[in-house]
């Protein structure tokens, strides 16, 4: 199951450590031999569980977000995970006075509390974070448009200096001495440092 936030991989994890500590010698003792049949079937349960959370906690992903946690948030997170590690110490006991059933329903409690509150405060600081997130998208986009609009107005000047360029093309100029050996004009002489230029 892909885990996309903080919060997902966190309850995955927590969730690990409880089958493992279901998976303790005693915890199994109090099934074996007779009653392993149940032990299997609680093992099998816990596993629909652990995803019946993490499939909650991705309906609230928008809530939550993906970014790390800042120090207040840290401490309300740690303050909520520590009720329910608490909790979790407490499972030998419950199961040894027959009260399983107890347990996961105070286990569902603390997570849905735990839950409710992180999704508070995240949203408020999810809002402001896509506010930002937003307004320097559309600062960036005006810095294109500047950048492309700029960018534009260079391609058309240097457009219409080459057109400007071929449509003021100098005239021909010949050498007058070539001239006046080719050329069947009497007027057309050379002097020595001169140069006849072609009016035709």
């Amino acid at each position: 199951m892909q885990l996309n936030n903080f919060y997902e991989r966190a309850l995955w994890n927590e969730w690990n450590q409880l089958n493992k500590d279901i998976q303790r010698r005693t915890i199994r003792q109090f099934y074996y031999p007779q009653h392993m049949d149940t032990y299997y079937q609680l093992e099998a349960q816990l596993v629909v569980m652990q995803r019946q959370q993490i499939t909650n906690a991705k309906q609230h992903y928008h809530h939550l977000g993906d970014v790390c946690l800042t120090q207040e948030q840290q401490k309300i997170w740690n303050e909520q995970t520590k009720i329910i590690k608490n909790h979790h110490k407490t499972l030998s006991q419950h199961n040894k006075d027959g009260k399983l059933k107890e347990f996961f329903e105070t286990l569902n409690e603390v997570e849905k509390n735990r839950l409710h509150i992180m999704m508070d405060i995240r949203s408020a600081y999810m809002e402001e974070r896509n506010r930002q997130e937003a307004a320097e998208a559309l600062i960036l986009m005006q810095k294109q448009e500047m950048a492309n609009e700029k960018r534009r107005l260079t391609n058309e000047k240097r457009k219409r200096a080459r057109e400007d360029a071929k449509e003021n093309t100098p005239r021909m100029r010949r050498s007058a001495r070539v001239r006046s050996k080719t050329s069947d004009d009497p007027n057309a002489k050379w002097y020595r440092g001169t140069f006849y230029t072609n009016n035709d």
